[in-house]
């Protein structure tokens, strides 16, 4: 079983609610003898940051009702999503010469598709990692850094704007103020991010890159082609 809780919407941004959602899930594995091992999707470095950040701090009391639970179990911490640079629901597709992301610190990256590898990775051979939490870190970059590679892949001379603007983010603050520290904090320098970069890469060595990540999404989201 993969737990995969939502914050955002499902929980509607409530922390108990979200709380409430995970620990459901294992209290009814629990229920069922056909539930060899489960996989929960927490955050990287959720047991660091501030309590103000309320969606990554949910996911430790699950984390923790998850190893108290008895059951076999894997934490996997995703970083930040490679994904958030092509996020179409919330307007920010990949157009043409252009990358939009909300930092332009240096961040650890992880692409949703390695999440899922790591995830048959460890159900394949779930005894050797009942009890292991990992920290899906791939690569390490500045916006400059994924631009460049963009470029490279796409061919094409590429700039990079803020998704949200550093003024609108402010804003924010003041009705969301999970978001604006989650982004403060993730552009923090996390001096453990090239050490949690190698162990992952030694779990799968296969992880993507920035260019990596780019050369498998290969086009803009208008469907044009990147020249590969």
């Amino acid at each position: 079983v993969v737990i995969i809780t939502d914050f955002a919407k499902a929980a509607g941004m409530n922390k108990i609610t979200e709380e409430n959602h995970g620990n459901i899930i294992i209290d009814a594995c629990k229920t069922y003898s056909t539930v060899k091992h489960v996989i929960f999707s927490s955050v990287y470095k959720c047991d660091e940051c501030p309590d103000v950040i309320t969606a990554f701090k949910s996911k430790i009391v699950i984390e923790n009702h998850l190893k108290e639970s008895g059951l076999s179990y894997s934490i996997l911490r995703p970083g930040g999503f490679f994904e958030n640079f092509i996020d179409i629901p919330n307007y920010n597709p990949l157009v043409k010469g252009s990358l939009k992301g909300l930092f332009k610190t240096s961040v650890q990256y992880i692409a949703c598709y390695d999440i899922g590898r790591a995830g048959v990775k460890i159900f394949n051979n779930y005894k050797e990692y009942n009890g292991k939490t990992i920290n899906c870190v791939a690569y390490e970059g500045t916006s400059d850094d994924c631009v460049k590679a963009l470029s490279k892949v796409s061919k094409v001379d590429c700039t990079f704007s803020y998704s949200l603007s550093p003024t609108f983010l402010w804003f924010l603050s003041f009705f969301i103020p999970f978001f604006y520290h989650m982004v403060k904090y993730s552009e923090t320098p996390n001096p453990d991010g090239a050490k949690d970069i190698k162990e992952f890469r030694e779990f799968l060595p296969e992880a993507l890159d920035a260019e990596g990540y780019f050369k498998r999404v290969g086009q803009w989201s208008n469907g044009e082609k990147f020249p590969i």
